[in-house]
C-alpha cells in the first residue's frame, strides 16, 4: 500500500522575512501547499506567486487571496477551514509561516499517518524563546532549533482530509469532528512542530499583537464569540491582561480609521 499524501495548508499576511525558511522546510514532505493571503502589502502575495508554478517535481501549489477584513469579522476558523476545503491529498497540516515540522521528522509522517486510525493527530508544538537581546537570527532557523531555549505544548494540527474535520472558534481556534473535540479521539504522537514567532522584528508584529487583542476583547465582550475556544481565555487570560488588551484594541481601532489594515 502507497504512502499517503499531505496538504500543508497555510493563511499568511506580510510574512516575507519568513517564506523562504518555511518554504524550504515544507518542500520536504509536502504533496500539496494550499496558500491564502489575507492581505499582505510587504510582497508576500508577489511571492507566493511566484511559487504558484513549482519547482520541477515539487509539490502543487494552490493560492488564493482573500480580504482582510474576514478574520476580525469571521475568525480564524474561516479561513483555515476554505484552504482544507481547496486541498486534494489524503492529510491536512495546518502552519502559519512561521512554523515548521521538525525536519529530523519529516521522512517519518508519512509511514505514520498510513497507519494512523483516528482522523486527527497530536503534535507537540516547540516554541522557540528569543534572546534576551531579542537579536534576529532569520536565516539560520537550523541554529535555533540547535540553541535556544523553548516551551513545549500540545495542539492538533494534522488531520485526515474529507472526514468532516473542521476548525471551530472566532480566535485560539480548535478542531471540531461534529460536537467533539478533537483533544477527546485524537492519536498522540511524539512530532514535535516548531515555532518561530519570537523572531519577529517586523512592523507586522505590532499590527498582528493589536488584531489578536481586538478579536479577544471582542469575545471577551460578546459571548457567542467565545464558542468553541477554551474558556481559559476569557474566564483567565483576558481578565488578567484586560488593561494591555483593551490598550492594543484601541490601537487596532485607530488603524481601522486609517484605513491601515
Amino acid at each position: 500500500m502507497s504512502l499517503p499524501t499531505v496538504s500543508v495548508c497555510m493563511v499568511i499576511r506580510d510574512e516575507k522575512p519568513f517564506l523562504n525558511q518555511w518554504f524550504e522546510k515544507v518542500i520536504q514532505y509536502a504533496d500539496e501547499l494550499v496558500i491564502i493571503d489575507n492581505g499582505s502589502k510587504d510582497g508576500t502575495w508577489e511571492i507566493v506567486q511566484f511559487l504558484k508554478a513549482g519547482p520541477d517535481g515539487g509539490p502543487k501549489i494552490i493560492v488564493e487571496q482573500a480580504d482582510p477584513a474576514i478574520i476580525p469579522e469571521l475568525g480564524f476558523s474561516f479561513l483555515k477551514n476554505r484552504a482544507a476545503q481547496l486541498a486534494t491529498c489524503d492529510w491536512i497540516h495546518s502552519l502559519d509561516a512561521d512554523e515548521c515540522l521538525d525536519p529530523k521528522q519529516t521522512g517519518l509522517l508519512k509511514p505514520f499517518l498510513k497507519y494512523c486510525k483516528p482522523d486527527v493527530v497530536s503534535i507537540v508544538t516547540r516554541s522557540y524563546k528569543a534572546p534576551d537581546a531579542k537579536v534576529p537570527i532569520l536565516d539560520r532557523w537550523d541554529d535555533i532549533i540547535e540553541r535556544a531555549a523553548f516551551e513545549d505544548t500540545t495542539h492538533r494540527r494534522i488531520y485526515r482530509n474529507r472526514s468532516n474535520v473542521e476548525w471551530r472558534g472566532y480566535i485560539h481556534e480548535e478542531l471540531y469532528q461534529g460536537e467533539n473535540n478533537a483533544h477527546a479521539f485524537c492519536q498522540g504522537s511524539d512530532f514535535r512542530h516548531l515555532h518561530f514567532t519570537h523572531y519577529r522584528t517586523w512592523t507586522h508584529d505590532a499590527l498582528k499583537r493589536a488584531r489578536y487583542s481586538w478579536m479577544l476583547l471582542n469575545a471577551y465582550r460578546h459571548q457567542g464569540l467565545q464558542a468553541n475556544t477554551n474558556c481559559w481565555w476569557y474566564t483567565v487570560y483576558v481578565p488578567q491582561h484586560l488593561k494591555d488588551i483593551e490598550h492594543w484594541a484601541g490601537l487596532y481601532e485607530q488603524l481601522k480609521e486609517e484605513g491601515k489594515v
